[in-house]
């Protein structure tokens, strides 16, 4: 029945929380780049003892896994959109180039931060950034879905080496029935020759007595 009075603040940008989730993100590529490499340069364990011993290298030099990370850092490198920001190093995402006394982790492409150049992209033009980042997450959801998530890449690969156990597996077990088939022939045959070897040493100790029993006979 009265007026009102309404106080609206003015909306602030939740910067710390933006350079959290890019910084996450920078951590999980780099997380990726690691397990990639590592799994590409583990070599075989010589005369293994464990299970885990034996699945060391499966993955050694694997062209897959190689052409997966190769792509992967392309599209870390390409342009994304036209609209002031056109790639990661417009807000402080680098990739180091492998040149000179690059360290280790330049060498392997991973990726590095700079806040001070994300925090300025951020001030000056905060809708372009929104903009590159949204369409930047699609591509790389995408790139996602075609390594995995139900029918990409790497699950073909699971599922064709799960169709190689299986199948690797069954003819274990038709060798190990075949095996088991002629282990009983082979019992049976043994137990066959005990027999007949028993019979022929009873007959051949009988007939030796019969032999012994003539000799006396002849003497008398």
């Amino acid at each position: 029945s009265s007026p009102a009075t309404v106080t609206v603040s003015e909306n602030t940008l939740d910067r710390d929380g933006i350079k959290a989730k890019i910084k996450s993100f920078v951590d999980a590529y780099n997380a990726v780049v690691d397990t990639t490499r590592g799994k590409l340069t583990e070599q075989a364990t010589r005369n293994p003892t464990s299970d885990f011993q034996a699945a060391r290298g499966q993955l050694y030099g694997d062209s897959g896994l190689t052409s997966m990370l190769s792509r992967l850092r392309q599209d870390m490198a390409e342009v994304v959109s036209a609209s002031g920001i056109n790639d990661l190093g417009d807000l402080g995402i680098a990739i180091p180039k492998a040149t000179g006394t690059s360290s280790a982790d330049a060498k392997a492409g991973k990726l590095v931060l700079d806040e001070a150049k994300l925090t300025a992209a951020l001030d000056t033009d905060f809708t372009a950034v929104k903009s590159f980042l949204g369409t930047f997450s699609k591509e790389v959801e995408s790139f996602v879905k075609v390594q995995t998530g139900g029918s990409g890449i790497i699950d073909k690969r699971l599922e064709s080496g799960e169709r190689t156990v299986k199948r690797v597996q069954a003819q274990i077990d038709r060798a190990n029935e075949r095996l088991d088939a002629r282990e009983k022939r082979l019992k049976a045959q043994f137990t066959a020759m005990e027999l007949a070897l028993q019979n022929s040493q009873t007959q051949g100790a009988w007939l030796q007595g019969q032999i012994a029993g003539l000799n006396k006979s002849s003497g008398q």
